[in-house]
């Protein structure tokens, strides 16, 4: 009688097996080809008598709905690895996590071309402040100008008088009316400065003290007052408008720098002290 001989058929072609990722089994040592490849988990029932098994599975078709309930797409990369399922985030983002939900889908939308262009087009920056926020990427001036604009161009604004000193040197004020415009910057006289004169766009303004009344020069108000008048000055920015007035109860049309030629009616200044009141 023939003696059974027990052989692990594995250990003479185990390699076929684990050459592809898979364990080899021989169930029956007696018997000659009852060895299988066996898949590995999670795909372990699954195996090949004498050869290599077919280990397929996609993952997502049972971990789909936690990248689902994210707003994230599920991809099994490979069918015949277990655990490398991967929640991905929808485009432009490129974040993604094995084995679970990704916790942030990033993107820097200022890396979308077509927004650069619309900042650059301004000579502006481009500047996504955060990457887990769609839509709120900015235009933002550069330094010194001021100002930002959500989606596109921002209106961009400067105070010009922090850049010229121009008024400051004469001690003047800077002044810009409209910080949206560029050039419209100007000097004024200061209020402290007892001076006055029109703003100069750019420049200095030509400040100077105001004019007085030249009845204030004695030799003119000498004119006046030998003959008894008053001095008087309409315009003060006006030279050689001075002019000497009647003092009432006398009557009579000014002189033009000279004395007025005055005419008192006695009766008229006199009268209470008539008798009857008659003069």
């Amino acid at each position: 009688m023939a003696a059974e001989c027990e052989v692990d058929e594995c250990v003479l072609y185990g390699s076929v097996c684990t050459g592809s990722g898979q364990m080899c089994v021989d169930e029956d040592e007696l018997a000659n080809g009852g060895w299988f490849c066996v898949c590995p988990e999670p795909n372990a029932d699954k195996r090949e008598a004498m050869g290599v098994a077919e280990c397929t599975v996609n993952e997502c078709e049972d971990e789909g709905a936690a990248c689902a309930a994210a707003g994230q797409e599920c991809v099994d990369p490979s069918t015949t690895t277990g655990g490398d399922w991967e929640c991905r985030c929808p485009a432009p983002s490129a974040d993604r996590a094995t084995g679970k939900a990704a916790e942030a889908c990033t993107f820097d939308e200022c890396s979308d071309a077509a927004n650069r262009k619309k900042c650059l087009a301004k000579e502006q920056e481009c500047v996504d402040a955060d990457w887990t926020t769609g839509g709120d990427w900015v235009c933002r001036c550069f330094a010194p100008e001021e100002g930002e604009q959500r989606g596109g161009p921002a209106t961009c604004t400067v105070d010009e008088c922090a850049d010229h000193d121009v008024c400051q040197a004469v001690g003047q004020v800077c002044r810009d009316a409209s910080l949206a415009l560029r050039g419209d910057w100007v000097c004024e006289c200061a209020p402290q400065s007892g001076t006055e004169g029109a703003p100069m766009q750019g420049a200095p303004a030509d400040c100077q003290p105001p004019p007085e009344s030249e009845c204030k020069v004695s030799a003119i108000a000498k004119v006046c007052a030998d003959a008894g008048q008053a001095c008087t000055d309409p315009n003060f920015a006006v030279t050689g408008d001075w002019a000497c007035a009647c003092v009432e109860p006398a009557t009579g049309a000014t002189g033009a720098n000279a004395p007025a030629a005055c005419e008192l009616d006695e009766c008229t200044a006199e009268c209470s002290g008539c008798a009857g009141g008659i003069c």
